[in-house]
């Protein structure tokens, strides 16, 4: 089975900690089944109140391998109220197309969170 993981929260070099139970999850999985990971760079505006959230997202490899799994780093840009109405809609958009231009055969989505990944699941 071809499964499509979407997720916020999944390790990366500034955050190796962040997600790691669904690292854990995506490595036994792939263990049976195909498995290609979609985690967004998410990219935060340079405003006060986001700092604990900012990092140098161009740094995180847009692709790579993690033992054999496919792992997509689209960036994805956080705006601040205006945003969240029109930025899933926008992103989903380049979800479709990143799954086209890579060739990714799905058979099954795992959305980890409702918001976000969940809503590109559906979409």
């Amino acid at each position: 089975m071809n499964i499509l993981v979407i997720t916020d929260f999944f390790p990366h070099p500034f955050r190796p900690h962040e997600g790691i139970f669904v690292w854990e999850q995506v490595k036994e999985l792939s263990k049976r089944h195909t498995i290609a990971v979609i985690s967004p760079r998410m990219a935060y505006p340079p405003f006060r109140r986001y700092k604990t959230y900012r990092f140098p997202v161009r740094k995180i490899p847009g692709k790579e391998h993690k033992n054999g799994v496919p792992v997509f780093r689209p960036l994805y840009r956080q705006i601040p109220l205006v945003g969240e109405w029109f930025m899933p809609h926008w992103f989903f958009l380049k979800l479709l197309i990143l799954v086209s231009k890579e060739g990714l055969a799905v058979d099954l989505i795992q959305a980890h969170w409702a918001y976000r990944a969940g809503w590109w699941a559906v979409l």
